[in-house]
């Protein structure tokens, strides 16, 4: 139901905001301490994705408004719209940590400090965000919502982008000569993020422009209605989606029309 719905979505995006602004604050705290563009750029993705889960939060808390005289078929298509804009913050973001990075090579900015606490750090900022991609997978699957699904490949990208980033950290704690891989790990993250913004913005839009019902719904509701005495056939079916739970099908039964029914 769409009060259930609302309930888990309203559930994952206090989570991912709880979870983002920690990883987000601590980031941050380390990446200027260490001078790291790459570990900055990782927490500025962070914030990026805690004003993701505020979109969300709201997305969810208007998709749940019952129908009204000027939305005769109710508000779920928000849910998509804030998954949209979502992946617009995403993808603006990109090029914003893109371009510092290119002007950190540029002017051969190298001062950078790395310690074993930023090893730390990273290492549970990895951890925390599989196990909150995992968290929006499973909330996401159970209500069938597109943009908890985008969420949890978002966070999952985010792992690797900190991956990335953990394994810059290492090598410029022992080679410090090789200083270049700071903006250069930070210039692939940005492009990482930019290509699943990208996506998303696929996913996210299909909804939107309209797409195809479920084939496995479409033959179940089919072959339910041929189980009827005196039906003979069907054709013409219509569908038309106004959201996740909210969808319309018209279709045409043949039936011998002598017979009394």
């Amino acid at each position: 139901s769409i009060k259930v719905r609302e309930k888990h979505g309203l559930l994952a995006s206090i989570g991912g905001i709880i979870i983002n602004l920690l990883l987000f604050a601590i980031k941050i705290l380390i990446g200027i301490l260490s001078f790291s563009l790459s570990i900055i750029s990782d927490a500025i993705n962070n914030l990026t994705d805690m004003f993701s889960c505020i979109v969300n939060l709201l997305g969810f808390k208007i998709a749940s408004k019952p129908a009204d005289e000027d939305h005769p078929y109710g508000h779920e298509r928000v849910e998509y719209i804030t998954g949209m804009i979502v992946s617009f913050i995403i993808l603006a973001v990109s090029v914003l940590l893109f371009y510092t990075s290119i002007q950190k090579l540029i002017y051969h900015d190298n001062d950078v400090h790395i310690d074993l606490l930023t090893f730390i750090i990273l290492g549970v900022a990895i951890g925390g965000k599989v196990l909150l991609g995992l968290y929006y997978y499973s909330i996401g699957k159970l209500i069938n919502s597109v943009s908890l699904k985008a969420a949890m490949q978002d966070s999952l990208n985010d792992a690797i982008c900190t991956t990335g980033v953990l394994v810059s950290s290492i090598i410029m704690y022992f080679i410090p000569s090789l200083w270049y891989i700071d903006p250069i790990v930070s210039i692939l993250v940005s492009l990482f993020i930019f290509y699943s913004g990208l996506k998303m913005v696929k996913e996210t839009s299909n909804p939107l422009i309209g797409i195809g019902p479920n084939h496995e719904l479409v033959k179940k509701i089919v072959d339910d209605i041929k189980t009827f005495e005196g039906v003979l056939g069907v054709h013409d079916l219509v569908f038309h989606s106004y959201g996740p739970t909210n969808m319309f099908m018209t279709i045409h039964v043949e039936v011998d029309g002598y017979a009394n029914m």
